[in-house]
């Protein structure tokens, strides 16, 4: 049960934080997030395929991929929606994230696929501290999880860019006004949070599948980030943990079915107590 917990938190935890730099940056809900993370397996796949490359050598090309994909979608889309409301803002994104599965599923046909097993990747089992056992393609999960974490919070405290990210969220105007270029600051979050997307989708599809319903998957990492606060990157882990927790127990003492209520369920009770998270910002909160 620990390394069904462990495992699925990072999962949650990882897509939370795409959701997270988004909103904390422009306070934009981005709902193609899930699309992304679902057509990033399939992508990954096919270009594995295609171009014989290694699966160690398609986790980068997925974070940079990922990271020029959003910046189009930035450019193409967002920075356009400047000076709307963020409800317009939020529909488009609601928009874009039915185009990417409706091609996706033209393209691949909705198909089920496996591809650890088509590629032959190696996947053996690892035993670590506690009787703890996970996969080799596991622990690469759990450590990008706690690595990606790290980064975000390192980078928003101490570099510049991250500080200017910073003020952008508190005020974009007056961070404008001090000559804070904005729209690079907001298509920099976008590609950091397709860039996780994709490569967490890469990772994903290895360990176990891809299939059309993975957007559901990454729904469950948009509870995980209200959970823990739609502003707070410290958040995500703790909450993910959480989440995560309730549902393999949910899944096991209860059903399979329930299980995939939990992580709503926690976020209807937490929204009523605590509307802005367990890490969140009040004052965000308010704002929005």
């Amino acid at each position: 049960m620990a390394a069904a917990i462990t495992v699925l938190g990072a999962i949650y935890a990882l897509l939370a934080l795409g959701y997270v730099i988004v909103y904390r940056t422009s306070r934009v809900l981005n709902f193609a997030h899930g699309d992304v993370f679902m057509v990033g397996g399939y992508l990954t796949f096919t270009l594995l395929s295609a171009l014989s490359l290694t699966p160690l050598l398609a986790l980068p090309v997925s974070l940079a991929g990922g990271a020029i994909a959003g910046i189009l979608t930035y450019a193409i889309l967002m920075a356009p929606m400047a000076g709307h409301s963020v409800f317009a803002a939020v529909l488009v994104t609601i928009g874009l994230g039915t185009i990417i599965k409706g091609i996706a599923l033209m393209a691949f046909g909705g198909q089920i696929v496996y591809p650890g097993r088509v590629l032959g990747i190696s996947n053996e089992p690892i035993a670590l501290f506690g009787g703890l056992v996970l996969s080799e393609l596991e622990v690469q999960i759990v450590i990008s999880a706690l690595a990606v974490t790290g980064a975000l919070l390192a980078f928003l405290r101490y570099s510049s860019l991250g500080m200017r990210m910073r003020a952008a969220s508190e005020d974009s105007r007056l961070a404008a006004y001090r000559g804070i270029n904005i729209h690079l600051l907001f298509a920099l979050a976008w590609a950091i949070a397709t860039a996780i997307a994709m490569y967490t989708s890469a990772l994903y599809s290895f360990n176990q599948q891809v299939n059309p319903t993975l957007s559901e998957v990454a729904l469950r990492g948009l509870a995980v980030a209200l959970v823990g606060g739609m502003d707070s990157i410290k958040g995500a882990i703790p909450a993910a943990l959480l989440i995560a927790t309730l549902e393999v127990v949910t899944q096991r003492y209860v059903s399979p079915q329930a299980s995939e209520a939990v992580p709503f369920f926690a976020l209807v009770v937490v929204l009523l107590v605590r509307p802005w998270g367990f890490f969140g910002t009040k004052e965000a909160i308010d704002r929005v």
